[in-house]
């Protein structure tokens, strides 16, 4: 038990080390949510979503993106809207310093009662409460395209990330093969469930990422598998195969979402050329049920 509690409170003064020197700089989460109504509800939001059904992939992708980073024992990794906190998990289960922030305290409370040992801080992704180059990689998967302001959280994870570092970050494809299909037999299209849902095809994503600092390495197209079971109970079997099978055929390019691995990208003097390539900002109307195209983000 006593090592238990040691392990927890180490955790914390970790957390504290890296957020401390950054503290005056960003000032408080619930000051800063407190001056925008549009940033209260988006908050407001996420809680709802974690106190009920909450966000979360299935372990296997997890344990993949820990494959991909292949972080060296001892590196710092930071996990941006960590949601529950199982990437952190599984970096710190490779003794890796891993901390998670999360702008949902409901979800940093599930987090925290699944891995108690695990580094978890309430914050704002468009101000990151640590010193600048302190991290070895970060990651932010499924949560860049739900962002009022994507610019200011990339400049911020370039900011914290170190020169050599990586970014991984996951991003949803406008041509998703299911969708296509769907499409093409007369089905709805998806419907978010989020204030904010951005998609676009991967190759604005990458400019989109090249425009704002980061140089992309490689890319991986990623369809998410329904499990067969789960908590020890059999889940859809028709599910399980046509996500399967979608998985094994589907290009890269029709993907479900795309995973990019970056470099921070020299940046020179020169100012960034103007590009217009359309992304869409999918506002989901809960009283009418319609969607809205939005301007070009690269402008926001």
């Amino acid at each position: 038990m006593m090592k238990r509690w040691r392990t927890i409170l180490e955790s914390r003064r970790a957390t504290e080390v890296l957020v401390g020197m950054n503290a005056r700089r960003s000032g408080s989460h619930r000051e800063r949510m407190s001056g925008s109504g549009s940033a209260l509800q988006h908050k407001a939001m996420y809680e709802r979503i974690y106190n009920t059904t909450g966000i979360r992939d299935e372990d296997e992708f997890y344990r993949w993106i820990v494959r991909l980073v292949r972080p060296a024992p001892g590196a710092q990794m930071l996990d941006v809207a960590c949601g529950e906190g199982v990437l952190v998990e599984l970096m710190r289960q490779r003794s890796v310093h891993s901390h998670g922030i999360d702008i949902s305290e409901s979800a940093l409370t599930r987090g925290r009662r699944c891995f108690p040992t695990i580094n978890l801080v309430e914050g704002d992704a468009e101000k990151l409460p640590y010193r600048s180059a302190i991290f070895d990689g970060v990651t932010c998967l499924g949560s860049l395209e739900n962002l009022e302001h994507p610019v200011p959280a990339l400049e911020e994870i370039r900011r914290v990330l170190k020169d050599d570092g990586i970014f991984v970050t996951m991003l949803p494809n406008k041509y998703f093969l299911g969708d296509l299909v769907r499409i093409v037999f007369g089905q709805e299209e998806w419907a978010p469930f989020q204030d904010v849902e951005r998609v676009a095809s991967p190759r604005q994503w990458r400019r989109f990422l090249e425009l704002h600092g980061f140089s992309v390495i490689t890319s991986y197209g990623y369809v998410k598998k329904s499990p067969l079971f789960k908590k020890g109970k059999l889940r859809s079997i028709p599910k399980f195969l046509k996500t399967r099978c979608l998985a094994m055929i589907c290009p890269p390019t029709l993907a479900w979402c795309v995973v990019y691995l970056c470099r921070k990208a020299r940046v020179s003097g020169n100012p960034k050329p103007r590009e217009y390539g359309w992304l869409w900002k999918a506002e989901y109307a809960t009283e009418h049920g319609l969607f809205e195209r939005a301007s070009d983000m690269s402008q926001e």
